[in-house]
């Protein structure tokens, strides 16, 4: 039998589509019962090929893994049992996330303002710095390297030469300590070549 349309051709041998064979040779209310099922084996294989297409751009997906360190060790974003989101160098550079200040556009529950002072305050899921004393600290830790950072100043400045940013939403004080009650943001810049020199330069 010869389908009429890709769709039905993809559904062969799991569904039966109606051809145009034999539609007149019973009375008209036949060919009206046969148009009605040539519709609903149409839809059907319609959606067959819809979820065919998104399995295909889910293992698509898989394939290109995000490895995260949020729980100390590299791991697959996937395996993280911790709200976490992960930008590489490229996609920083493709998006053009020169800073905290665009990062904050970009993802959920995570803000980003100066206050007075030349200082600034980060908030995840709101939980954040409310003082702007000298001697307060913040309720979201900043690691660069898995250095602890409490200087709001360098938040201020854009990003360079990054290899990974994460920012895990949540309570994380079991494995980052003091400040992490709102969660916390890791930096990690990109590591010395050890094959010789190496450099980068952009313009604008």
């Amino acid at each position: 039998m010869s389908y009429g349309t890709s769709a039905e051709r993809v559904c062969a041998g799991r569904l039966t589509c109606p051809g145009r064979e034999g539609r007149d040779k019973r009375g008209p209310s036949m060919r009206v019962l046969k148009g009605r099922q040539t519709v609903a084996g149409r839809l059907l294989c319609g959606a067959a090929i819809c979820a065919i297409a998104a399995t295909g751009a889910f293992a698509q997906s898989i394939d290109d893994e995000i490895v995260v360190t949020a729980q100390r060790q590299e791991q697959s974003a996937q395996d993280v049992p911790i709200a976490v989101s992960a930008f590489s160098g490229n996609d920083l550079q493709a998006r053009q996330l020169e800073s905290f200040q665009d990062i904050q556009f970009n993802i959920p529950n995570f803000a980003f303002s100066r206050t007075q002072f030349t200082g600034s305050t980060i908030s995840i899921r709101g939980i954040g710095a409310l003082a702007v004393g000298a001697s307060t600290e913040p309720s979201t830790s900043v690691h660069i390297n898995d250095v602890y950072i409490n200087a709001p100043r360098l938040f201020e400045t854009e990003f360079f030469d990054i290899q990974r940013l994460e920012i895990l939403r949540g309570p994380q004080g079991t494995l980052f300590g003091r400040n992490a009650t709102g969660g916390v943001i890791n930096v990690i810049t990109n590591k010395a070549s050890p094959d010789g020199v190496s450099g980068y330069a952009d313009a604008e």
